[in-house]
């Protein structure tokens, strides 16, 4: 670009001339500013008006920047006033940035009408009245008035929440190959609280409590009555030293299996253990079809030592 002060069609002068009712500013001091606007103007008047034109890429101002300099800098820090303001016509897109004394310093996105559209506050909080996109033009909306935010991601991986603390995620909420997960980090669990009450409760080593928040190592806990209109199954595909070891003190646990071999009888077979404590127990294993069909054997244990299984 030519230096204005090279192009001899610029008149190049300092000092101000009037040109029907509207001044005209020069200054070549290049260190305080290539233009300095003074005055009042009220009842809506401009103190500087420009009329870029009708073509589709004309512009009214252009900047451009370089070394770190600011493009535009308005101040209205000492004065009740905003600092940018767009007016837009009817039902139009307008921007107003306000500050000074009388104001907030609030960022507005609106329309002449009055109505404002999203808004962000000098602390850093936002308002959006509508449906909200990120990564996405059109943000989706799934019914009513209500408002939506859409998270856009690839073809399998959709976009998520992360809640952080001092940068490192703890909780994350996303869609992935045909699955909406909740994930917690390596060393949290999952909570659903309801009106205040823990309802249900994953723990980081995968039990799941509901109704209560105490662990008792079992793999599932329930505090309240159990209804089902189907059938509970306990089939349990380890031996019986695995499901004896899994349970804990002062309990009972009826399971079926097919793993476990009993002096030569193997098959499908229902298995009662109890467990008094670490050291105490005792198992009944009955086997169900086959040659081995109703066969019946129990062992004890006792002072941490298992006997051997005896048929009854």
């Amino acid at each position: 670009m030519t230096p204005y002060a090279l192009d001899a069609n610029v008149v190049h002068k300092t000092g101000t001339e009037d040109l029907h009712g509207r001044k005209r500013f020069f200054s070549d001091n290049t260190e305080s500013g290539g233009i300095d606007i003074y005055g009042s103007v009220f009842n809506g008047g401009k103190m500087l008006n420009i009329s870029p034109g009708s073509g589709a890429n004309s512009s009214g101002i252009g900047i451009t920047v370089s070394g770190g300099a600011r493009g535009i800098e308005v101040d209205t820090s000492s004065e009740a006033g905003d600092a940018i303001f767009v007016q837009a016509r009817s039902g139009s897109a307008a921007f107003v940035a306000n500050g000074g004394t009388g104001f907030s310093g609030n960022l507005f996105l609106g329309t002449n009408n009055g109505s404002t559209t999203s808004s962000i506050d000098k602390l850093g909080n936002g308002f959006f009245n509508g449906n909200v996109g990120i990564g996405i033009s059109k943000p989706l909306s799934v019914g009513g008035g209500s408002k939506w935010l859409t998270i856009d991601g690839t073809t399998s991986y959709g976009g998520g929440f992360i809640s952080s603390i001092n940068g490192v995620g703890k909780g994350f909420y996303y869609y992935d190959n045909g699955f909406a997960k909740v994930q917690a980090d390596g060393g949290s669990g999952i909570r659903l609280v309801v009106g205040g009450t823990n309802a249900l409760t994953v723990l980081p080593n995968g039990n799941t409590l509901v109704g209560t928040t105490t662990d008792n190592e079992a793999k599932f806990q329930v505090n309240g009555t159990i209804s089902t209109t189907g059938i509970v199954s306990n089939y349990i595909a380890n031996n019986a030293l695995v499901v004896y070891n899994s349970m804990t003190n002062y309990t009972s646990l009826n399971t079926f299996g097919d793993s476990e071999n009993v002096a030569g009888n193997v098959g499908f077979y229902s298995l009662e253990s109890l467990r008094y404590n670490s050291t105490d127990g005792v198992q009944k294993i009955t086997y169900i079809n086959g040659a081995n069909a109703g066969k019946l054997y129990v062992r004890v244990k006792s002072e941490g030592t298992w006997s051997a299984w005896v048929e009854k």
